[in-house]
């Protein structure tokens, strides 16, 4: 059973589902989906500022990142 915890279209801009024990946040840059699957208990929106964080460290690695950096470079987002 899924049930829609939130959805905020502002600055986050992320959503939360619960499923069974667990929640699935996930959150679009562009046309990347970045997607975590945490306890129920945990808070959502470290969890949003986490892939936030991590798509500003993207950008800075990779120049304004798309899918297609991700795909031929995962070697790099791997290490």
């Amino acid at each position: 059973m899924l049930a829609l915890l939130y959805r905020h279209d502002g600055l986050q801009g992320g959503i939360a589902l619960q499923f069974r024990s667990y929640k699935v946040i996930y959150k679009r840059y562009a046309g990347l989906y970045f997607c975590f699957c945490v306890d129920a208990n945990d808070n959502e929106m470290a969890y949003l500022e986490a892939i936030h964080f991590f798509v500003e460290v993207l950008d800075s690695f990779f120049g304004n990142v798309c899918e297609l950096d991700l795909v031929f470079n995962f070697y790099k987002v791997h290490t």
